[in-house]
């Protein structure tokens, strides 16, 4: 896996426009001070960079030599995952970073507690697109990968749009997380809620593998 890893920094490396736009939003976050929306913006991001990887892998028959490494099947969904975690993670720890920085030599306080409440359910959602992005862009292709998934997103995000501006539907779907919360505290509906990601997540590594098995190159 650490070989696919590498691999795919180095192809990171040549997407120096990435890099760029990164610059100037962490620049933009100094003197806007929004943290959460530039969180958000970053992993939205991670996610991208590393899903170009994919791209990538596939063009002029570059999965084939790459299925020829020890393991590589396995190893290379996996190294997927890791990457995004390692992108994803990366897409917190910079902005708070400049954060602290910054207040520090402007003799600001800065409270950690409010920002993360705030950006943290940012994780979960990111979390949960890659379980989803990674299998399927590993049975369709990466291009036909997104094609399934823009249908599937944007169908979901209809039904949503239905949903809220139906007054009836979203009145009753805002009294079922009332009630749901109520029931069993909005802290233990978080935590199951992320516990649910994190299964969702293990079941996403188990087919992804599956289909590296079978797939044939």
């Amino acid at each position: 896996m650490k070989s696919f890893l590498i691999k795919d920094f180095i192809l990171l490396k040549q997407r120096k426009s990435f890099f760029m736009v990164y610059f100037l939003m962490i620049v933009a976050m100094i003197y806007t001070k929004n943290i959460v929306f530039f969180i958000d913006f970053f992993s939205i991001l991670a996610m991208i960079l590393a899903f170009s990887t994919m791209s990538y892998d596939s063009h002029d028959n570059g999965m084939v030599f790459l299925m020829t490494m020890p393991n590589a099947r396995k190893n290379y969904a996996r190294a997927k995952y890791a990457l995004c975690g390692i992108l994803l993670l990366a897409s917190w720890v910079v902005p708070y970073l400049v954060k602290v920085v910054s207040s520090i030599k402007e003799y600001n306080m800065i409270n950690i507690a409010d920002i993360l409440l705030d950006s943290i359910i940012i994780m979960p959602i990111c979390i949960l697109i890659c379980s989803v992005m990674i299998p399927v862009m590993l049975k369709f292709g990466a291009e036909k990968g997104r094609l399934v998934l823009a249908l599937g997103f944007g169908t979901l995000t209809i039904i949503a749009v239905v949903i809220m501006k139906t007054e009836i539907l979203s009145n009753l779907f805002g009294l079922a997380i009332l009630e749901v919360g109520n029931l069993f505290g909005f802290e233990i509906l978080g935590i199951a809620a992320c516990v649910v990601i994190l299964i969702g997540l293990v079941v996403s590594i188990i087919i992804s593998d599956k289909i590296m098995e079978k797939r044939e190159f």
